[in-house]
């Protein structure tokens, strides 16, 4: 469900939670109190024209007032079986301890095993120990859920689902660091609550020499497989697997020299080449790869510029709307701050095969 009263003409055509018919009645509404109202996901079709009622704050305060004395005559066994309830504020990031995956795993006191995996994804995303709400779940695919961070919604979580299939690889822009960061501890909380069947091994290649991102990958423990030197980085990639579902996080690849792509288009380099045959042929094989880069041009030193198509999933903070065109095919990437407003930064998940696109907010602390 969503709403919206009249805001600038500018900041209407730049929404991305409603489509062309639903901006053409925002920029219409002229009245105070005069709303838009989408009950589609704000798809065309779906939109209807209303008008709010004002209430008196005292009006107000009484009404909630009245409500709480009535939640307090509630048992507090009762009240334990009531649905969860989440207050979304955009003007703080969300806690990584609300991560739903981590929070799952915590109350079965195990890992999440494949079978309760399929079991949690099929479930409401509203629903008491979370969920992904997708019916087409197929554990025959191997799939991997990635959560980074809160959607812009009441329920629901950004998740970046890798299958084994061509591509399923996800790539990570970021220049900003707190969102870089939160994506990244995202990303770990999850590969750490899942079950040896579902991700058998996690190896991380960390060349950014940044205490917090060493501070979170320190939360996965022993699941952790971390390599830090840049000279050891193409050995750790030719690693061969364990055996089972494997997640390699390299983080900030283009401070590897032996990890760049040379600039004489003839030119071969072993890292280059055992990167481009991870990204290649891994997915299908339940390898896949998260690429953690602080912008486009850091990530075209390693792959160049069609190095990309190697990733079905891509997630980004505000970036320009020449790179949002030749990353995601369109202009959201670059719509993700709007001019002069503060909080925490916004970034947008693509699903690339699907057609998919999610704005959501990195974890916090």
């Amino acid at each position: 469900v969503r709403l919206a009263m009249r805001i600038p003409a500018a900041a209407a055509q730049a929404l991305t939670e409603f489509e062309r018919e639903g901006k053409e009645l925002i920029r219409a509404c002229d009245l105070p109190g005069k709303v838009v109202l989408n009950t589609a996901a704000g798809r065309d079709g779906a939109n209807r024209l209303g008008q709010v009622v004002l209430v008196a704050p005292e009006d107000r305060a009484r009404v909630l007032t009245e409500l709480q004395g009535l939640a307090g005559e509630w048992a507090t066994a009762k009240r334990a079986h009531w649905p969860r309830t989440q207050v979304f504020d955009g003007s703080q990031a969300p806690k990584l301890a609300d991560h739903s995956l981590r929070r799952s795993a915590d109350a079965l006191g195990n890992p999440i095993d494949a079978k309760l995996l399929a079991s949690w994804a099929a479930s409401p995303k509203s629903s008491l120990s979370g969920g992904l709400g997708r019916h087409d779940w197929r554990p025959n695919d191997g799939p991997i859920p990635l959560l980074l961070g809160r959607e812009y919604a009441v329920h629901g979580e950004a998740a970046a689902i890798l299958r084994r299939l061509p591509n399923q690889n996800l790539l990570v822009l970021g220049g900003s660091a707190p969102a870089r960061l939160g994506m990244l501890s995202g990303i770990v909380a999850s590969a750490c609550a899942l079950g040896r069947d579902v991700l058998a091994d996690l190896r991380v290649i960390d060349l950014s020499g940044d205490p917090a991102v060493s501070a979170a990958l320190a939360t996965g423990g022993d699941r952790v497989s971390l390599v830090t030197y840049p000279a050891h980085a193409v050995a750790a990639l030719e690693t061969p697997p364990i055996g089972g579902p494997e997640l390699l996080l390299l983080i900030e690849p283009d401070r590897a020299m032996d990890l760049l792509r040379p600039t004489d288009p003839l030119a071969r380099s072993a890292g280059s080449d055992a990167l481009e045959k991870r990204l290649r042929d891994g997915p299908p094989a339940g390898r896949h790869t998260v690429l953690i880069c602080t912008g486009l041009s850091a990530m075209n030193r390693v792959l160049g510029r069609r190095g990309v198509n190697a990733f079905a999933w891509r997630a980004v903070t505000q970036i320009s709307q020449e790179d949002s065109q030749d990353l995601l095919g369109n202009r959201q990437g670059s719509q993700l701050r709007p001019e002069g407003r503060s909080g925490p930064e916004a970034a947008l998940l693509a699903d690339v095969d699907g057609n998919r696109f999610t704005r959501f907010m990195p974890y916090g602390p």
